[in-house]
């Protein structure tokens, strides 16, 4: 008789912890996909979304993509899944890199992050201080604050 009443107090501290667990709601994870750059082209990329977070300490998966690239461009990266993915940009233009994590549960908000590739050339003209290369800077920054504004946007919508 008392081992059955054991059993029977096991199952209750059972059964109270599964109510009481099921009622907490997870919190879906964050996602960083790391600081913006500008790098030459044919360099390799290395992203980083190694700053996500997740509250609940839940592990995280990632999934990455190249959601724009300048036309003609092959890139792929070089793991999807990966935490700190590589691409080689073929191109001159912006590429805009787009990361989701899970938790095991819940996807997070997307966290973009832009990298603007320059031709060779351009690099070499950082050492003379070009006035062209002061105005194309010019033209990135506002490219890099009108994609800012436009994450800034979309993520707040429901």
């Amino acid at each position: 008789m008392k081992k059955r009443m054991s059993v029977n107090i096991k199952f209750i501290l059972i059964s109270i912890l599964a109510i009481m667990t099921s009622g907490c709601a997870n919190v879906p994870p964050v996602a960083d996909a790391g600081s913006n750059q500008k790098v030459t082209a044919y360099s390799t990329v290395t992203l980083d979304g190694s700053n996500s977070a997740d509250v609940d300490d839940d592990t995280l998966s990632f999934n990455w993509s190249l959601a724009t690239v300048p036309s003609g461009s092959t890139a792929t990266l070089s793991d999807t899944t990966a935490k700190t993915p590589t691409f080689r940009p073929d191109i001159e233009g912006v590429y805009l890199a787009s990361l989701v994590v899970n938790d095991g549960g819940t996807n997070s908000v997307a966290d973009n992050v832009t990298i603007v590739v320059f031709k060779q050339l351009v690099n070499n003209l950082t050492n003379v201080g070009s006035p062209y290369l002061d105005a194309l800077e010019a033209q990135i920054e506002l490219i890099e604050d009108e994609d800012s504004e436009l994450i800034d946007e979309l993520s707040y919508c429901d």
